[in-house]
């Protein structure tokens, strides 16, 4: 039992790792289990800051894609006193039995406002409206540019993965979105 995982599903019903089971031989029956959380973890989870370059893949049912416009996928929980920075994305579309039906637009994976920064646009004809499945890694967004923006507009962002004019219509594939960031501190 020592070293177990502890998993925990939040509201959007996605899995994180919120730390690991510690025992010591000499545990009781009735002893209090105390579980904390080291930095790594934390940051992976979308907390705490440092640990490196994390990477989640969250996974999107048809439900999720024909929602998509109407309400944004967290992506990256956003922790206050940290800010999240990008390093890359990718999306995994897996065709289902019927395509979707596209009405313009693109996959914004940015912040839920869209003002603050978006990190990349999937142009979404070409994509979720074919038979077969697709697959895309978008650059950086050069839109926006070098993002310089007030520390306090960044502090505990999320990032969400949005749709940028209408929900999809019909349709049954999934999608899988893949992103690899850090969280740096802002206090």
């Amino acid at each position: 039992m020592s070293g177990d995982q502890i998993i925990f599903e939040d509201d959007a019903g996605i899995e994180r790792l919120v730390g690991t089971l510690h025992m010591q031989p000499t545990a009781n029956p009735g002893d209090v289990l105390t579980v904390q959380q080291d930095r790594s973890i934390a940051a992976a989870a979308g907390g705490g800051g440092g640990g490196g370059v994390q990477v989640v893949t969250v996974p999107l049912d048809s439900a999720d894609i024909l929602d998509i416009f109407n309400t944004p996928v967290i992506l990256v929980a956003g922790t206050p006193g940290t800010m999240t920075v990008v390093v890359g994305v990718s999306l995994v579309y897996l065709a289902g039995v019927t395509p979707y039906t596209d009405h313009g637009g693109s996959l914004v994976v940015g912040d839920a406002t869209g003002t603050t920064f978006d990190w990349a646009d999937v142009t979404t004809a070409g994509f979720w409206d074919q038979a077969t499945s697709q697959a895309f890694i978008p650059q950086p967004n050069t839109v926006f540019g070098a993002l310089t923006a007030a520390l306090a507009g960044v502090d505990g962002l999320d990032v969400v993965l949005q749709q940028s004019t209408a929900n999809p219509t019909l349709g049954d594939g999934t999608l899988s979105v893949t992103v690899a960031y850090f969280s740096a501190p802002t206090t």
